[in-house]
């Protein structure tokens, strides 16, 4: 039975949301801004299954925190940028086809092949022969997750070295993607800086690295549109294309779906076999975190939860900690408990706050989301203050892919991820080096 009063008060918080992102782009003059898009992704991530699934139970307080987190992320970032923005002006005003470089484009062709190549040799080492790969994918994928599920996967560099430059080269390819004057190198930049990861879908049957790398190209697009003065998100040019983009993704991953062996059921069609997985990916999320918050604090749940204690950052920051040599057991999805509600959502995926409420505590994890979003917006003026920027750069498009993964984990959980976008200020850095002109 659907609880319509407490319904309503979610989307109104949700509403919230979408409120406050209004207000920061109002007060900054910018839509490429980090709290801006934080509280604009948030505000898709909750009101999608609101709407969508008014059965499924969502506890209004969850929503708070929700609400709560957004409003700490804005509050951390609101100074004085008028000045920021109108010095990025000038300063920018004579190198707009900085990303433009041949330079930048050979790194990132040569980054394409060896993450290809190490795709490859990486399937070669699980004992998948290119043959199999290419006479029967589906078959290859759903082995090679079945395996991955039952921990028989054996860890190479090859895949290591395959990630760090997959994400490279969606970041890259999205700072040098709409510089280029050819549509034909637009486009095949483009579908080289996704085709790792779509090789990894539909080879491993593992979809979250197209939308992270997804995530990270629009990072490096948005990047580069700021280099140009430009702080929309959208050109009314680009919308064909991301319409496009987005029914080809959504077709892969449907794709990707079968090749783990969904099929319909008897007297069943495979729409509704396919259901409880679109709707589990896209609006799972906020039931599990719902459910788990309200176990936390005392109210009711539909199962039990571990409860590790404080653990000082240890799920916000596991990388670091990782390198550090922390060996305490993880789960492949991070967190062993999977929620199921019916008849559509099933997951154990909890949101980027569950880990940092049991490494900081409730009011512990605001002030930390707090200081990271000072810490973020610290590198987004360094971008702004400077002619030819390079690791603030990269800085900015970490920040878009932790505000994309959000609603998944800490983009800190793997080193992966960071360590590829920042080879994208090394590159841009080494480009420097080769100019005459040092940016200021």
């Amino acid at each position: 039975m659907i609880d319509w009063p407490e319904r309503l008060l979610c989307i109104l918080i949700s509403l919230g949301i979408l409120g406050n992102a209004l207000l920061v782009r109002r007060m900054v003059q910018a839509w490429a801004f980090p709290a801006v898009l934080f509280s604009l992704a948030w505000f898709i991530y909750t009101i999608v299954p609101l709407v969508c699934f008014p059965a499924a139970h969502v506890y209004p307080i969850a929503m708070l925190y929700i609400f709560a987190a957004t409003v700490v992320v804005s509050v951390a970032s609101v100074s004085g940028w008028s000045a920021s923005f109108a010095r990025s002006a000038v300063l920018k005003a004579a190198h707009k086809d900085y990303y433009g470089n041949l330079f930048l484009l050979n790194i990132f062709a040569v980054g394409f092949v060896l993450a290809v190549a190490c795709l490859l040799l990486n399937s070669a080492a699980q004992g998948i022969s290119i043959s199999q790969l290419v006479n029967n994918i589906n078959d290859s994928a759903a082995e090679y997750a079945g395996r991955r599920y039952s921990y028989d996967i054996a860890p190479t560099a090859y895949q290591q070295i395959a990630n760090v430059l997959a994400y490279f080269c969606a970041g890259l390819g999205g700072l040098i993607m709409t510089s280029q004057k050819s549509r034909y190198l637009r486009w095949s930049i483009t579908i080289a800086s996704l085709f790792p990861s779509i090789f990894v879908m539909m080879t491993q049957s593992a979809k979250g690295m197209l939308f992270l790398c997804t995530a990270i190209f629009f990072g490096g697009i948005i990047a580069e549109r700021i280099q140009k003065n430009r702080t929309d998100l959208f050109s009314k040019r680009a919308l064909p294309a991301t319409v496009v983009g987005l029914t080809v993704a959504i077709v892969l991953v449907t794709v990707s779906f079968l090749a783990r062996g969904v099929s319909a059921a008897a007297g069943g069609s495979i729409i509704d076999a396919l259901a409880p997985y679109w709707a589990s990916y896209t609006s799972g999320h906020l039931f599990a975190f719902s459910d788990w918050f309200g176990n936390f604090i005392g109210l009711g749940s539909v199962q039990p939860y571990d409860d590790p204690g404080l653990t000082k950052g240890f799920y916000t920051f596991m990388s670091v900690f990782k390198l550090l040599g922390d060996d305490r057991p993880v789960a492949i999805g991070v967190y062993s408990e999977y929620i199921s509600i019916p008849p559509y959502i099933g997951t154990n995926i909890y949101t980027l706050f569950r880990g940092m409420i049991h490494d900081f505590g409730l009011g512990g994890s605001l002030l930390a989301l707090g200081l990271l979003s000072y810490l973020t917006h610290v590198a987004f003026r360094a971008m702004l203050n400077t002619s030819k920027p390079a690791f603030s750069v990269a800085a900015f498009i970490f920040a878009t892919a932790f505000i994309y993964q959000s609603f998944i984990i800490s983009s800190l959980t793997w080193t992966t991820m960071p360590v590829g976008l920042f080879l994208i200020g090394a590159a841009l850095f080494s480009m420097q080096l080769k100019s005459p002109n040092h940016a200021k």
